[in-house]
Order: structure tokens, then sequence, then C-alpha cells
């Protein structure tokens, strides 16, 4: 390094440096004083400056046109010698990178950037120039101007909206800075066409003044040094180099003014639909009618498609929006998605897709498929598939380049609660002491049920009207059987009471009472629960419904009766000897009384 550098063998960097701190300066000036004295020496004694290599003499005045090739050649060797010194000298470094921008951004300035002057030889303006970026960069100053756009080529879709960012950074002046933007077209590339400006409103071309009118292109402020060109509907015509300029408010032209960007528009070949319906950006058929019981398994198919010749990738997005609402992007709500990377997103139904109710499929290489495996009232609504284009930038980040949505079909669903009815029977039931008492609790449904929805099934008995009523018994969804607290125990005895299913699915239910008392009179109603069950055992109630009452009630014994005619005949008795024993009291007191007279 040190012999290409044109400084010999027989002297270091370390040591020039510590030669110049010898003369009584250190730190930023040791580095500083030292790249000055290096680079004098240098551009004495190398022979690449003079005329035979570049067309250079030290006393010609510098032709931007006869420095730029040695400029070009010398800049990141001047970043490597300055970055040396300043480490060897133990001097707090700034943007050594600034420094090789810098270098590299003099070769396509005008002749008097960077402090070049006419009157001055190259080497006197070349010194005067690395000069002035050390001593920037040793006492932390902004080593020049900078504008950055986005590694490019850009490639993005017609018809789509594209913005790109534009920031600058080591001016001085105020901090808010101004922006231009301009464009090369293809068909001529020499030539700039203004677009827009954040200081003159009039700044745009005839061209795109209209856009620029009406929105369609704008500048977007982000901060006083960053703005973004905005580009509503991107035309085929739009394709080219774009030129983000800063106007000076620097002391010194220094540094780069402007940065430019490739972007080219592509077709748009992205088609997404339903499955079974003609591709485009909205399915041209009305959407699939579908009515479905809660607690059934939804399935929608979505296919998505890109004929582009770049790398693309896609991501397809499951979405529902409300009803009543306007379509559009910003109201859907997103279900579930597959990423560009492949990776499964959810998102509305979070605790649903960890519960495993909730899945997305692929099929082959265009169709995608979401399963909804419990239905549920809040499940009725519109459903939609979003695809999604995404190419990955120059930067390495993937951005998405346009996207397109399909209706897929529009969901009702009828509740359980809905469907289902209880009845029992028979409406009235008359019984002796000792006799079996049997009741009938029948559950139905107007669609039928899917194995998932689960039925528990009590009875109970309200002996008083208005009471809260005891449990007979019960039978739980897993089919376990168990009595009423009045039934069981050693003061009640042994009942025999039996609850069983003797019908199919939803089904009907036969209690039994053995050997009725007339504690069991009064009227029984059958409760039944509907559960759905869901994955990993977890179980939900979604109705309840109770039958209408029937009565039992208890027919009085053959032996009861032989008592009404004797009962009878024994108060007709009493009340004949009442009224003869009052009719001869009587006689006898009016005897007495007629005695007396």
């Amino acid at each position: 390094m040190w012999r290409l550098m044109g400084l010999g063998t027989g002297r270091s960097w370390p040591a020039a440096a510590r030669t110049t701190a010898g003369r009584g300066m250190s730190g930023p000036r040791c580095a500083h004083a030292a790249f000055v004295t290096v680079l004098r020496k240098k551009y004495t004694n190398e022979s690449l400056w003079k005329r035979e290599k570049y067309g250079l003499h030290t006393d010609k005045q510098c032709d931007l046109r006869e420095i730029r090739s040695a400029i070009r050649e010398k800049s990141r060797q001047f970043s490597a010698v300055y970055s040396k010194i300043t480490l060897t000298a133990s001097s707090p470094i700034g943007n050594i990178g600034g420094l090789s921008a810098a270098l590299q951004n003099a070769v396509d300035k005008p002749l008097m950037l960077h402090g070049f002057m006419r009157n001055r030889s190259c080497q006197t303006n070349l010194i005067s120039f690395y000069e002035e970026v050390s001593y920037r960069l040793d006492h932390g100053l902004a080593v020049a101007r900078e504008v950055k756009l986005p590694s490019g080529p850009l490639y993005r879709v017609e018809g789509t909206s594209v913005s790109i960012l534009c920031n600058v950074s080591g001016y001085e002046g105020p901090t808010v800075q101004n922006f231009e933007w301009f464009v090369y077209r293809p068909g001529a590339p020499g030539n700039s066409i203004a677009i827009a400006s954040t200081k003159d409103p009039d700044f745009s071309y005839a061209v795109f003044s209209p856009r620029v009118s009406s929105g369609d292109i704008s500048i977007h402020r982000v901060s006083g040094d960053s703005v973004e060109l905005r580009i509503q509907s991107l035309r085929s015509e739009d394709a080219g180099v774009y030129e983000c300029y800063t106007p000076t408010t620097d002391a010194r032209y220094l540094g780069s003014y402007s940065d430019k960007i490739t972007m080219k528009v592509i077709p748009d070949t992205l088609h997404v639909s339903s499955v079974g319906s003609s591709r485009g950006r909205l399915s041209s058929p009305p959407p699939l009618q579908l009515n479905l019981v809660e607690g059934r398994e939804l399935h929608l198919s979505c296919s998505a498609l890109s004929a582009s010749p770049l790398h693309t990738h896609l991501s397809v997005t499951f979405g529902v929006s409300a009803s009543g609402t306007p379509v559009g992007r910003e109201t859907l709500q997103d279900i579930i998605s597959v990423r560009w990377d492949f990776s499964v997103e959810p998102a509305l139904y979070m605790e649903r897709y960890l519960n495993e109710e909730i899945r997305v499929e692929k099929f082959d290489n265009s169709t995608f498929k979401m399963v909804i495996a419990r239905l549920r009232p809040q499940d009725a609504t519109t459903y939609h598939c979003i695809a999604a284009q995404w190419i990955q930038d120059p930067d390495g980040r993937w951005q998405k380049i346009t996207e397109k949505r399909a209706v897929l079909a529009q969901v009702s669903v009828q509740t359980i609660d809905s469907l289902l009815t209880v009845s029992s029977s028979p409406l009235e039931l008359r019984l002796q002491s000792g006799d079996m008492a049997e009741m009938f609790c029948s559950v139905s449904m107007l669609l039928p049920p899917t194995p998932d929805v689960l039925f528990s099934v009590e009875w109970w008995l309200m002996t008083v009207p208005g009471s809260p009523g005891q449990r007979v018994s019960s039978m739980t969804s897993d089919g376990e059987v168990q009595l009423g607290e009045q039934y069981t125990g050693e003061a009640v005895g042994v009942r025999h009471i039996s609850l069983e299913k003797i019908s199919p699915f939803p089904g009907s239910y036969r209690l039994r009472i053995y050997s009725a008392q007339p504690s069991d009179i009064g009227s029984y109603s059958c409760r039944v629960t509907a559960i759905v069950s869901y994955p990993g055992a977890r179980q939900e109630e979604v109705s309840k419904k109770t039958s209408p009452s029937l009565r039992v009630l208890m027919k009085p014994q053959a032996r009861d009766l032989l008592l009404i005619p004797m009962i009878g005949g024994f108060a007709s008795a009493l009340v004949v000897g009442v009224t003869i024993l009052s009719t001869v009291t009587c006689c006898y007191i009016r005897h007495l009384r007629s005695r007396k007279r």
C-alpha cells in the first residue's frame, strides 16, 4: 500500500503522522496536517498526474473534462490515506464513507463545484479540496451535501400507485430544504423533464402539469430534509430515470446535489377469482350464496396467478367485510394470510386459529382454500380473497407492487337456537300409587345438525306453582345419567328411576319412575342444552330450550272409593237424628208453658 501511494517503504504512515505531531500538533489537527502533508508530497512526486498519463499539467488551469479520470482513479486511495492517518494519530474519525462519496461525486459536478477555481492549477485545486473535506471530518462538520434515492432499478406495475423517497443530509442552511424532481425518458435520455417542485407551483412541464394539478402526481413532505414523489396511477410512459435535485443552501458547493433512480413500468398480469368463476379484478358473476347451520364447516377456495416474467412472489389473504359497508380494501378485515415468504399469518381470529378452528391450505400453484371448522353466528358475512404480487427491490426488501380482490361468497348462518325444538308427552298422566310413570322428551331440529353438536337433557318437577322445582334426573352430552338430590340418600330409600335415549340423533329421551308415590305429583318439564364441541375437547353452550310442562296426577285407590257411601250414610243419619231431637225438644217446651198457665 505504501509503495502504491508513492511514499516508499523507508517511512511508514504512522511515522509521517508522528513527524507532523512533533511540530506541536496533536489530535484532529495532527491528522489533518499529516493528511495535507502527504497529499502535497504525493502530488509533487507522483508522475501519474502529469500529461503523459492524464493530459494534465500542475500549472494548467483545472478543466473538469481533464480531472474526471484523475479523481475517479484516486478517490478511494485518498480515503484510505485519511483513514490510516487519523487512526494512527488517535483522532476521532467522522464519516470516512462521506469522504469517498464526496470524491466520487466530484466527477459528475460542474466546474465550480467543490471549490475548484479557474485560476488555480489542478494540483492546487485538488489539494484545497481534500484539505477542506478532511478538516470537516476532523471537526465533526458535515462532510458534504448528499442526496440519496433508493437503489434501482425499481419495477412497478402499470395502473398502481408508487412513491419514491428522497432525502438530503450534510447540508448547511435552513432545516427545511427544497426539492425538485425530473425524469429522463428512454426515448430522450439526455433531456430532463420537470415534474414537480416543493418551491415553485408552476415548475412542472406541460406534459405533467395536468397530473400535478389533479393530484395524480404530488410531492409529500416526510420531514424537513425528506420528501416522497407520489404517483397515484402509474402509466407506461412514466418509465425512465428519475432525478431528485436539491437547490443549494450551502456556503460552498461541496458534495452531491442530486441522485437518480431508474423505474421500469411492467404490465399488470395478476389474476384473482373464486374457484369456478371468471378471472379479473373483481369476479363478474354474483357471489356464491351459502346458507349453513351453526357448527358446520365452511370451505372457500381462491385462485391467484401471475404471468409476470420477473421473479415475483404472491400473497393470498382471506378476509371479510361487514354487511352494509362499502366494499374496499379499507373496509376489509383479514382473517388469515399466506404471506409472500410462504408463512401463515392469522389476524382477526387469533384464538380460533390457535384452537385449530381456522386453517388455510394450498392445493397447487394457484389454488388456496380457507377452512372454518365450526361456524358461529358472527361468521355470517361476505368473504373476499385478496391477492398481492411482491418483488424484491435492489435494497433487499420485498415490495408489494399490485393487489387485487375477488368476492368469494355471502354466507348466512342459521343458529342452533333458531332450529331447535323441544316437546314432552303425554300432556297429562294419571297414576295410582305404585304405578310406573313414563314420560318422553323429544328433541328435533329443522335441519340436521352436525356430529359436533351435542345435547344434554334434564327432567325437572315443580310440585307447587311458582316454585323453583327440583331436578329428577339428567343425562350429560356423553351419556352419563344422574339422579336429583331428592331421589337419593338414606332418608328417601331406594327409588328406581331411569333416563335413556331411545331414538337416533338428536333423539327422544324417556324418563321412567317406577312405583310412583304421592310425592311424585306435579308438573314435569324437559330442559335441553345444545353444545358445540371444538378441537381440544373444548365445548360451548349455544342454546337452551324447555318443553311445555306435563301434569302427573294420582288416582284414588278402590278401598278409598268404598268409604264414600259409608261416610255419606253416617252423615245422613246424623242429620236426621239432629232434626228429630230438635222437634221433640221444641214440643216438650211448649207443653210445659201451657201447664203453667
